[in-house]
């Protein structure tokens, strides 16, 4: 199978920077999927689970938060908020941050904490399927 460069790069890390055979990732309008020789696009990045493949390599699952995707040449660049591969994922500390978020949204004090409540439990949700993927 044909491969193409990719970097997935979150704001604190390179997580991934190497040749891959396949991308699948977590897009507004579904799951967006990449193999060699795609067209160039740019694609915005929703919270949500990651897979790529390296070629000959096994697949690997990781979590992702918002972000973009530039098609350019060949080549892939993936800028996400954050990235976390399933394997790593604390599910006690995700869980927690999924308790606190939903507490934060039950309180109801402005549109704003609503929105950033939303937000962190998409987040929350998504590394524990990331993690569950994973197992």
């Amino acid at each position: 199978m044909k491969s193409f460069r990719l970097k997935l790069l979150a704001a604190d890390k390179v997580f991934f920077d190497g040749e891959c055979a396949s991308l699948v990732a977590p897009a507004v309008d579904g799951q967006y999927g990449m193999l060699a020789g795609h067209c160039n696009a740019v694609v915005a990045v929703v919270p949500g689970v990651a897979e790529l493949t390296p070629p000959g390599g096994e697949k690997i699952v990781a979590f992702v938060a918002s972000g973009i995707i530039k098609i350019e040449n060949g080549s892939v660049l993936m800028l996400v908020e954050a990235c976390e591969n399933g394997r790593d994922v604390n599910e006690a500390w995700a869980k927690s941050a999924l308790d606190e978020a939903r507490d934060e949204l039950a309180r109801k004090e402005s549109r704003f904490n609503a929105l950033s409540a939303e937000i962190k439990i998409a987040r929350a949700l998504n590394r524990l399927k990331a993690r569950d993927h994973v197992n």
